[in-house]
This record gives C-alpha cells, sequence and structure tokens, in this order.
C-alpha cells in the first residue's frame, strides 16, 4: 500500500507560532463555525476548549491542535456496530488562518463495557474501527482503518487542481464516477430504529483513492453495513474498486399520540339513542400504522405513528362512531398516565374491521363500559386498542392482548390486532373485512327534528 504524503505551507509554520499565545487569548474559539460543524455531529456538543494540546501527525504530514467534543447528554451515539465519538483539529497558517477539521471516531462494538475511553486522534493505542477526518463542508479529508490499534488501510484526500499537475492525462485516466447514498437514521424517543435510503447522487471524482463513510469490508467499500436492529441497514455499495460514499442525516422523532381531533364532551348524550332491549351491531375498526402487517409503530416522514383502534354501534337508523384518546397532544413512551378522552371517530379510515352482532343485554354492558371509560390514557399499559379489545371481548369476539413494542416500551396495538383478525374468517353472526374503507357516520335517528 502506497502512503500518501501532503506538504501543506501551514504545516510548515505552524510549528513556528506561539502556542501559549492561543492558549491565553483563545483565539480559535472565535474562528470557530458551530453551525457548520453542527450540521456534520448533529448532537448537542461544546468544544473542550481548554484542553488544548498540540501534535504532529505523519498520517497527515501537519501540526495540529485536537480538542475534545463533549456530547451534551455525555453518551456517544450507536450507528449499527459502531459507537460514534468526535473530536476537532485546527491547523492554522497564520493567526488569522486557521482551519478546522471534525475527527469521526466509528469504534466497533464488541461488548458493552471494552471501549477505548477520551479517544484521540494523537493516542489510538487499542482502537478498533474507522477514523475519518472531514472538512466543514463534511467532505472527507483523511479516512483509516485500524485494529486493535495497528492501521489497516488509509487513505489521504485532497483536490487536485489540472492546471498545477504534471500529467492531466494521467488525472483524467484515473477519474470515475462514485455514488452517494443519502440515508436517513430514524431514532425514535432516542433511539435507533431504521434507515432509509432517501436518494442516491452521482460525481465524477479524480483521486487514486475513496474509502467511503461506514466502509466495512472489500476494496473501497464492499460489504453491508448492519442496523442496531439486526436487520440491513445500508445496501451494498456494489463497487469494490472504487467504493461508495454513504451520507447519512440523523433524524430525531417521538412515538407521539395526539388527542382527538372531535373530542366527544358527554358519551351519555353522545349514545343516547341506543336501546339495551334490542340487539345491536358492535363493530372495531382497526388503522393499522402499517397495512396489513403486525408492525407495532411505522415510521413516516411526519413522524413515528401506531396507528388506531376505535368502535361504532349501530342499532336500526342509530349509528355511532367514538375511540379512546389521550387528553393533550404530547403523549409518548415516556409520558406518565394522563386524564383519558373520547373521540368522534365516524368517517375515519381503517384497514381491518370485525362486526359482531349482541343482544340488548350485552349492549347494556358495553354503553356502561363506554361511558364510565378508564379514566387514564396511558400509551404502555392501556391505550386505544387496550379499549377496543375490552368492548369486542364484552361482545365475546374473544380478542387476544394484541401486545407489540415500539422504541421504550410496548402495548396493546393495532398492528398485532389488525393481523388477528385478518386471520380469522367470518362465521355465525361475526363479519370480517379486510378491505381498507372509511368507518359509517355518525346517525341519530331517535331525534326529531321539527321544522
Amino acid at each position: 500500500m502506497k502512503k500518501l504524503l501532503l506538504l501543506f505551507t501551514m504545516s510548515l509554520l505552524m510549528s513556528c507560532l506561539d502556542k501559549n499565545e492561543f492558549e491565553n487569548q483563545n483565539q480559535f474559539q472565535g474562528f470557530f463555525d458551530n453551525e457548520a460543524f453542527s450540521k456534520i455531529i448533529q448532537k448537542d456538543f461544546k468544544i473542550g476548549w481548554s484542553s488544548l494540546s498540540q501534535h504532529f501527525s505523519e498520517d497527515l504530514g501537519m501540526n495540529y491542535f485536537e480538542f475534545p467534543v463533549i456530547f451534551s447528554d455525555n453518551s456517544n451515539s450507536v450507528k449499527g456496530k459502531y459507537r460514534v465519538s468526535f473530536a476537532l483539529l485546527v491547523t492554522l497558517k497564520d493567526q488569522n488562518n486557521i482551519e478546522f477539521y471534525a475527527v469521526k471516531f466509528y469504534e466497533e462494538i464488541k461488548n458493552d463495557t471494552d471501549f477505548t475511553k477520551d479517544i484521540s486522534f494523537s493516542d489510538t493505542n487499542k482502537f478498533s474501527g474507522l477514523i475519518h477526518v472531514l472538512d466543514k463542508n463534511n467532505k472527507l479529508f483523511f479516512a483509516k482503518k485500524m485494529n486493535d490499534g495497528a492501521a489497516l488501510d488509509q487513505h489521504l484526500f485532497y483536490n487536485n487542481d489540472p492546471e498545477e499537475s504534471s500529467s492531466n492525462s494521467r488525472m483524467e485516466e484515473d477519474c470515475y464516477t462514485v455514488a452517494t447514498h443519502h440515508y436517513t437514521d430514524w431514532y425514535v424517543n432516542g433511539i435507533y430504529t431504521d434507515s432509509w435510503l432517501d436518494y442516491t447522487s452521482y460525481e465524477t471524482e479524480c483521486s487514486s483513492y475513496f474509502l467511503p463513510d461506514l466502509y466495512l469490508d472489500g476494496g473501497g467499500g464492499g460489504g453491508t453495513y448492519g442496523s442496531s436492529t439486526g436487520g440491513v441497514a445500508y445496501n451494498d455499495c456494489g463497487d469494490p474498486l472504487h467504493g461508495c460514499i454513504y451520507q447519512v442525516e440523523d433524524s430525531p422523532t417521538s412515538l407521539l399520540v395526539i388527542s382527538p381531533d372531535k373530542p366527544i364532551a358527554n358519551m351519555t348524550n353522545y349514545l343516547e339513542c341506543f336501546n339495551a332491549n334490542q340487539n345491536a351491531i358492535i363493530t372495531m375498526y382497526v388503522d393499522q400504522p402499517k397495512s396489513g402487517y403486525s408492525d407495532a409503530f411505522a415510521l413516516t416522514w411526519s413522524g413515528a405513528v401506531i396507528g388506531h383502534t376505535f368502535v361504532s354501534i349501530t342499532q336500526g337508523s342509530n349509528t355511532s362512531v367514538f375511540g379512546f384518546y389521550p387528553s393533550t397532544d404530547d403523549t409518548n413512551t415516556s409520558s406518565p398516565p394522563e386524564p383519558s378522552a373520547m373521540g368522534d371517530d365516524s368517517g375515519e379510515s381503517f384497514d381491518v374491521s370485525i362486526s359482531v352482532t349482541v343482544s340488548g343485554t350485552v349492549l347494556q354492558q358495553i354503553l356502561q363500559y363506554a361511558i364510565g371509560r378508564p379514566s387514564n390514557y396511558d400509551l404502555d399499559n392501556y391505550n386505544c386498542s387496550d379499549f377496543g379489545i375490552a368492548i369486542g371481548n364484552l361482545a365475546g369476539l374473544g380478542l387476544p392482548d394484541a401486545y407489540g413494542t415500539w422504541p421504550g416500551g410496548g402495548g396493546s396495538n393495532p398492528g398485532a390486532l389488525g393481523q388477528h383478525i385478518r386471520s380469522r374468517t367470518s362465521s355465525g353472526n361475526v363479519t370480517i373485512k379486510k378491505t381498507a374503507g372509511t368507518a359509517s357516520s355518525n346517525s341519530k335517528g331517535c331525534l326529531i327534528q321539527i321544522d
């Protein structure tokens, strides 16, 4: 493997500058572009400006100052099999010409306790994984792959100016197209959940080598990158000769449940038209987060969703559709139980439904349960699906708990409940509908309108 040397004028002059002057005046901090590096680091952070240390790198062929990057939550990110941390490198030509570089450490996770503490670019003893040096535009400047402190491969990248090159034709021969795969990593309630390929762009590169971000095995970027859930998060590069770039943006979101769009102020009045001495049809509607799947939640560009379960009662010309909700719009897995609310779900969409005819006696029990609903909503312990399952089982449907997990918790959910209903067939007085539709509209035929 050839070792690339980068000769910069700044590296020759830097050692002549007075380190103590910058220690005292802290001029680095004034030149630092926090906004640009926030796009690279993508977590709340601060720079340990007081921890100034000067070093020389044979890999980079230059002197540099190094500062630690400290996350506000005192934790490092995890991407698949890597623990990710950062440092800041500073090189300077003079006091008004300072270059900043982010060092991104991808340390292979071997177990929960075996990792490098206080890792730095100047001390990579026992480090295993990848080291990337990025400029403020998030361009790869240097990359190095290591195992137990030993370098396995490294590449130094810098812009080549054809006018300054002594061999333009050779430069053209080295040009090739490199694919950049743009991904979004989703973190729901702070927990890595999935990675989406947004799009792929292509650019002509004229470097001898190109080490991709999240590089694993093979020449220049073969292999796949596994997610922390065990699946393959990032597609195979497909170009083992030149490799690819994986540009990944972190997207934090929350698993939120909102209050009803149409709250019901009084359930007794809402259900006033039903006669407990007559039969009625009870229908449970399930809007799955991912239609046809038991997933407890699904990611959308607007956030993470868990779907909805709701109920209707029909008796003659009377129909009422309703569901169980939290009373506020910020309920998530970390929220304590909060007051519940009932919502008018007439005309809402659903993926699957189950209906059953019940006697007046059973209808009376269902009406009493709906009117005297549990006073608290708890996403993990009693949510809209728990309410629907309770109504369905009062109607004799024998529904299961339909438990599933989501980031930070788990509980009964429309995904699992919908798939249970899909597994059943219509029989007797039970009707299953497995195609999507919209729920019935409300109708109060018992009320006589006088013109």
